[in-house]
């Protein structure tokens, strides 16, 4: 499986042919295969001040900032994304 982006699939036909319209509604209506805002929201639960994400034993501060520093960077690596672009 790949993800592609549907916006440009749609760009590539006609809306305003039978044939164009029903190639437009089947690319609007393929599932998402990946979802950026529930993908951060799952690290975002991750993140407790107080709770080793790992053991969920309290832990020291330290600890705590290092394993969010971590998620942190994670979630800038989701958001960033990487384009593959088409040659």
């Amino acid at each position: 499986m790949r993800l592609v982006d549907a916006d440009l699939i749609e760009k590539q036909f006609d809306p305003d042919t039978w044939q164009g319209e029903m190639m437009i509604a089947i690319a609007r209506g393929l599932p998402t295969a990946y979802d950026l805002d529930k993908a951060v929201d799952k690290l975002i639960e991750r993140i407790n001040p107080n709770v080793d994400y790992e053991t969920g034993e309290p832990c020291n501060n330290w600890v705590v900032d290092m394993q969010n520093e971590l998620i942190g960077d994670c979630i800038d690596i989701v958001r960033g994304g990487v384009v593959n672009e088409i040659n």
